[in-house]
């Protein structure tokens, strides 16, 4: 590439595919303009869109010539009529050719007798399906394909809903008693059908590309890690539950170090430039320690008790030492409409809060990036809160107020629970016990559509750009709209 771009006399045209798929250059192209910006050398940027590339009838030189021809006739009926006024004129047969630096030599001549062409629609394609059929089944399928995408009406196999008998007998069979679900997994599915098939049930993973920094995963790997650790050692020293507010803030940034320093060696061979590692670990030290700071702040004013951390259930064993000891190895079983489903995971934190004069179990879930917004939660988008209450009221028999998740960088929490939910835009906040019902009614839907093939690629809010599968699945808004219903 360096010696492409270095030998060009006066210009460089350098292109790249546009797609939906892929809206951006290569880094190559990035560091080209960036290197031609640093030299003060002009860089003009055009878009070029689809062309037809047909060459005029009398300059046709190979069958795919004839063939594409023959598409763009079919599909085009400007160009058909003008071909078909051209076709009253008397012609030789088509001479199929070669062209070898601008020599054209004979390659191909149709049989004047039996394979005489005329330039319409119907003379082209007739040739192609006699002399190429195998070209126009294998476009007919693709143009079956897109027609079928974009035709109004409801999902069908070419939109991934699956209608074998075959294969629905076997979804049947798996879901949902052959299935161990995750929250993860139900979310996944009520945001995009397809990604679920494509992720869990066909197995695509999409290739991992080295990176210096920490990755949002490898944060919230960390940040997890140390507050499990951090929560621990205090369960050690004061016992359970852990109340904040009773420990000195000295104590608790002790502690806190100690945590940190200790992940950040045990993840260290993670890290490809250790000044970086090191950068990146005490920034987020100091992300946890006005966490904590907060935390207990909010204990003493609500009287909030930690009671257990990284509270596992049917993980299959307990992997490594960041888990709760009270966890439970087989998965837990809740009620999901007209379903009962084995569920796994792992809760961060199990908080005993006073609710309506009585003890009651919160689910915390740390995050390290977007929260859920209160919309999503109910509008069933976002389903892990309410699993995860499940999950406790089937694991201990004291009653559970619901779940809260934390955002560790801005302190800020979103709550499902009984004594404080999402409130609904121009409205009153709904009752917990009722959203809980409706959640859980979600799953089930959820749940019976697995089992009936619904894996539909057209996700239910809007798809991001950066989804890996979306390069399989080829969401187009536009197309989505038409099986909804909406406008074109």
């Amino acid at each position: 590439f360096y010696l492409a771009a270095t030998r060009a006399n006066e210009a460089l045209t350098v292109s790249y595919l546009f797609s939906d798929a892929s809206e951006a250059p290569s880094v190559f192209v990035d560091e080209l303009i960036s290197a031609a910006g640093r030299e003060g050398l002009p860089v003009a940027r055009k878009r070029i869109g689809p062309g037809q590339f047909v060459p005029p009838y009398e300059e046709i030189a190979c069958p795919a010539d004839a063939f594409g021809a023959a598409i763009l006739a079919a599909f085009d009926d400007q160009v058909a009529r003008s071909r078909e006024v051209e076709a009253v004129r008397p012609r030789p047969p088509l001479a199929v050719v070669r062209r070898d630096h601008g020599q054209a030599s004979a390659a191909l001549r149709l049989d004047r007798a039996t394979q005489s062409v005329h330039p319409t629609a119907a003379g082209l394609l007739g040739w192609v399906a006699k002399n190429r059929s195998q070209t126009l089944r294998r476009v007919s399928f693709g143009l079956t394909a897109v027609h079928r995408r974009w035709a109004r009406g409801q999902p069908d196999a070419f939109d991934g809903r699956i209608d074998s008998p075959d294969l629905l007998k076997m979804l049947a069979e798996r879901f949902p008693d052959k299935w161990i679900f995750s929250a993860s997994e139900l979310n996944i599915y009520a945001a995009c059908g397809w990604q679920f098939f494509a992720r869990y049930l066909l197995g695509l993973v999409p290739l991992v590309e080295p990176a210096a920094p920490l990755t949002p995963a490898d944060r919230g790997v960390f940040c997890h890690a140390v507050l499990w650790r951090v929560m621990t050692t205090l369960a050690r020293r004061t016992g359970r539950p852990v109340n904040l507010a009773g420990i000195e803030p000295d104590d608790l940034n002790a502690v806190l170090a100690e945590a940190v320093e200790y992940e950040r060696k045990r993840l260290a061979d993670r890290a490809i430039y250790s000044q970086l590692w090191e950068a990146q670990t005490r920034h987020w030290q100091r992300i946890l320690a006005d966490y904590l700071t907060d935390q207990r702040d909010e204990s003493a004013e609500k009287d909030a008790r930690s009671l257990y951390f990284e509270l596992g259930f049917g993980l299959g064993g307990h992997p490594g030492d960041a888990i709760d000891s009270a966890s439970r190895v087989e998965p837990v079983e809740i009620s999901a409409g007209q379903y009962t489903i084995r569920l796994r995971g792992k809760i961060d934190r199990v908080d005993e809060i006073d609710a309506a004069g009585a003890p009651a179990l919160l689910a915390v879930d740390y995050k390290t990036g977007r929260i859920p917004a209160g919309k999503e939660i109910l509008e069933g988008l976002d389903l892990q809160l309410s699993l995860y209450a499940a999950a406790l009221g089937a694991m201990f028999e004291t009653q559970c107020a619901g779940g809260a998740y934390h955002d560790l960088r801005d302190r800020k929490h979103r709550y499902f629970a009984t004594f404080k939910m999402p409130r609904v835009r121009g409205g009153d906040r709904l009752d917990y016990n009722e959203a809980f019902a409706a959640a859980m009614e979600t799953v089930g839907r959820h749940v019976q559509s697995m089992r009936e093939g619904g894996f539909d690629a057209l996700p239910a809010r809007q798809c991001p750009p950066w989804c890996p599968y979306r390069q399989i699945c080829h969401y187009w808004p536009q197309r989505a709209r038409r099986k909804e219903g909406g406008d074109e």
